[in-house]
């Protein structure tokens, strides 16, 4: 039995996430199927990961809580070599205090991709 073999190279964002942690890329195999997963949490360690700094109450206008709130963004994905198929998800929050009033943002979203010989990722 002859099997082809398709080698491509990486994504360049690939390269720059495996810059930022050389772990986060995992490989299993079993039934005829290599899997590839993908974990990234940026930026290590999270800005602001202690929270905001504390003002004194008498400072006017902006006395108590003020700054950044812990941001940071999440990468995870999958990628199956036996259906050519894998998804992407990314997530993340920030947010900013400023006289024990906050405000916050969160985002996410996701993708999936396909990959064929003839094509390459769609």
């Amino acid at each position: 039995m002859t099997q082809a073999v398709c080698v491509v190279p990486r994504p360049s964002w690939l390269d720059s996430a495996l810059a930022l942690d050389s772990s986060a890329l995992k490989f299993t195999t079993g039934n005829g199927d290599v899997t590839a997963t993908i974990h990234i949490e940026f930026p290590t360690p999270h800005l602001a990961k202690e929270g905001p700094i504390d003002i004194p109450a008498f400072v006017p206008f902006i006395g108590g809580k003020f700054g950044v709130l812990e941001t940071f963004a999440n990468v995870d994905g999958n990628f199956s070599s036996l259906s050519g198929s894998g998804a992407l998800r990314l997530s993340g929050q920030t947010g900013f205090t400023v006289a024990n009033k906050s405000i916050k943002g969160t985002g996410s979203g996701a993708g999936a991709f396909l990959f064929t010989v003839a094509m390459g990722f769609l």
